[in-house]
Order: structure tokens, then sequence, then C-alpha cells
């Protein structure tokens, strides 16, 4: 059936044709060639075009991937996602200030986009601008308050950069939320100011929930007796 043959095809993308055998891989080319017909019928949307992109990223040509991107730009400028695909594809291929002028470009249009200026802040702490990635994740967790991943960023970014008391409150709202890596990072940095009394408590948490984890359990084992010899 030809729906079968395009979800197939859909599924297999991935695959390189080299890896497949001669008639194999004439099957797939003719039901991929389904799959594109198929999406061109909705060729004037730009989640189609987002589709076609990652349809062709997924097969290794990056340049149709950013040639859809940029067309779903063009059809609806204050489409976020072919922002935020576009800047990653970008970044991937070293090239960082296209990145960020694309994340730029996408915040003149939508300043109150929460996930681009997530990916802003986290590009620009890649680029050790942590002072302006800071600005930028503390604004996206004011816009997406409820995304634990924003804050986890934000504090691990504050801490680096010795703000401390940030940092704890940041990452102590990303465990709220129930981050598990923010429980760890947060018990690391009641560690690095010899807070025991808060740190303790957290590991004695992450060794319940990994007993079989040695480091964690070595690290609660360290703090019970610094606890004690207090």
């Amino acid at each position: 059936m030809r729906l079968v043959r395009i979800e197939a095809a859909r599924s297999l993308a991935d695959v390189a044709p080299t890896s497949l055998a001669a008639n194999d891989r004439a099957a797939l080319e003719h039901a991929y060639a389904e799959l594109l017909a198929s999406e061109q019928s909705l060729a004037d949307m730009p989640a189609t075009q987002m589709n076609l992109a990652n349809l062709a990223g997924r097969r290794g040509d990056s340049g149709a991937q950013e040639a859809g991107y940029r067309r779903a730009m063009a059809m609806d400028p204050y489409f976020a996602p072919a922002y935020l695909a576009l800047a990653s594809l970008l970044s991937s291929q070293h090239k960082n200030t296209d990145a960020e002028a694309m994340l730029r470009q996408g915040l003149k249009r939508l300043p109150n986009d929460g996930e681009l200026h997530q990916s802003l802040g986290l590009l620009l702490a890649e680029e050790k601008r942590d002072a302006e990635g800071i600005a930028e994740l503390r604004k996206a967790s004011e816009l997406m308050p409820a995304q634990a991943r924003v804050l986890y960023n934000l504090g691990l970014l504050q801490q680096s950069r010795g703000q401390l008391y940030p940092a704890e409150e940041a990452l102590a709202k990303a465990r709220a939320l129930g981050d598990r890596e923010a429980t760890y990072a947060l018990a690391l940095l009641y560690v690095r100011e010899k807070r025991v009394d808060r740190a303790l408590p957290l590991f004695e948490e992450l060794v319940a929930a990994n007993p079989g984890n040695a480091q964690l359990v070595q690290m609660r084992d360290q703090l019970r007796a610094a606890s004690v010899h207090k």
C-alpha cells in the first residue's frame, strides 16, 4: 500500500542507500519519492517545509535541509521553529556567528519567545560569553517558568561565574520541578560551600534513587562522616 511505503520511507530516512542491496535501494528510493510527493501537496505551509528539511537532514543533505528551513521562514517570518532549527544546524556546522545572527533575527520578530532566548543563551555560554548567556537564560526562565532545564542551565552558568546565591536559587527551582540533575548540581554546590547540613540530605536522596552508584554512595558516606565530626 502507498501509505505503508510512505511511512516506511519516513522511518528509514536515516538509512544510507549504499548499505542496501540494489533491489531494496530501488524500493526505498521509490518510496521516498512518494513521501516527498505527499509532503509537496502541502508545500505552501511552513510546517511542511520543516518536515522536508528534517527529512533532508536525516538523509545527509544539509544543503537541502538549510534551504527548507529558510523557505519556512520566508513563508512565515514569525515561525519560531524554523529559526531554532536553522540556528541548531548552523551551530552543528561550527558556524556559531551565523547561528547567533539567526536567533537574534528571530528575537527581533518574537521578543517574547522563551525557546529563542534559551537557545541564544546556551550558544553564548558555548562561546564563553557567560554574562550575556546568563541574561538570555534568565529571560527564558521568566518566559518559561515551568521549564526546569532552563533553570538548570542558568544555575550551572551562574555557578561557573561565582554567582553562588543566584545559582542556588535557580537550581532549587529546577529541583522543585523534578529535574534530577539539578538535585545533584545543587548538592555539589553545597559541598563546594562546605554546607554539609544542606548537602547530606540531597545525597541521601540521590543514593536512595540510585543505590548502585558507587560515586554517590562515597560522597554520601564522606558527608556523613563530616557531619559526625563537625
